[in-house]
């Protein structure tokens, strides 16, 4: 039986690659940093090991008889503005450089990794360049590769929910610019078969339906059950408080950057899967 590395295991899409690969008979090595989150993998995988993939020195043996590899470690575009970590090249490319050096090492015959799509449009966003960098390394790593690159996860949108449940929702420019997202589930699957396949892939994929990132948040308030309540915020008041964020808080100004791109920029990928961003939110509020 095959052994899998899945890095970055305690997220939400990790979480569906630990399921739809254990589904498809492999033994899965699930990593996290964190001894709490890999309590709560332990139904999902047959070894958690603890480490930080950005000091290599945790993660050395980490690879020992894994035939394969899948990544999708990183810091979230969620857009929660408590989140004070760290710019995101201090871990969404150190994190991805260092596991694939491993990999290679250790002699790993494939590697997949979960890029974004339109990654190499935007060298100018922190966000984009680290994907955009650790695709470029696992493409010249001479392992076989698979890298998706996702026009954005769904659980990347549970801020809305929640800043619609309060009442009052954001949104940066006129909120014309369309996107198809994709379920974490659905892009795990794609994923998986991405990783198992032997050819070398590029996968861009988004999910069965695109809407605006106004409709979006007004799905959020339909969801929620809450009359909508949009409040605009211009461009030059999102790159002030970027500016403003940048010395203290590189993060929040890295995602503000991001959110600025994104809100502004069509971003549409082929369709895959079949879930819907109206019933996940549905989901998220019934919980």
């Amino acid at each position: 039986m095959e052994t899998v590395l899945v890095a970055g295991a305690n997220g939400t899409l990790g979480r569906y690659v630990l399921a739809a690969l254990r589904a498809r008979g492999y033994r899965v090595r699930a990593l996290t940093r964190s001894a709490a989150h890999g309590q709560r993998l332990a139904a999902l995988a047959d070894q958690v090991v603890v480490g930080d993939a950005t000091r290599p020195e945790t993660i050395a043996q980490i690879c020992q008889d894994a035939s394969l590899v899948f990544s999708c470690l990183g810091q979230s575009v969620n857009l929660d503005m408590n989140n004070r970590g760290p710019g995101y090249r201090a871990i969404d490319y150190i994190g991805n450089h260092n596991l694939l050096q491993i990999a290679k090492a250790a002699g790993v015959r494939r590697f997949g990794y979960v890029s974004v799509f339109g990654a190499e449009r935007f060298p100018q966003l922190a966000y984009m360049k680290a994907h955009a960098d650790v695709a470029a390394e696992v493409r010249g790593s001479g392992m076989h590769y698979a890298i998706m690159c996702p026009t954005g996860f769904f659980s990347a949108f549970d801020s809305i929910v929640e800043m619609a449940q309060s009442g009052r929702a954001s949104l940066i420019g006129d909120g014309t610019a369309r996107s198809n997202p994709i379920h974490d589930a659905d892009l795990a699957e794609a994923c998986v078969t991405a990783l198992l396949s032997d050819q070398n892939q590029v996968v861009e994929i988004g999910g069965p339906e695109v809407v605006s990132r106004r409709q979006m948040i007004e799905l959020a308030f339909a969801a929620a059950g809450k009359p909508t309540k949009i409040t605009g915020m211009p461009l030059w008041a999102a790159g002030a408080m970027a500016t403003v964020a940048r010395p203290v808080a590189p993060r929040i100004a890295e995602l503000m950057a991001f959110a600025m791109a994104m809100f502004t920029t069509d971003s549409i990928a082929p369709a895959y899967g079949e879930r819907r961003l109206a019933d996940y939110f549905a989901g998220l509020v019934s919980r």
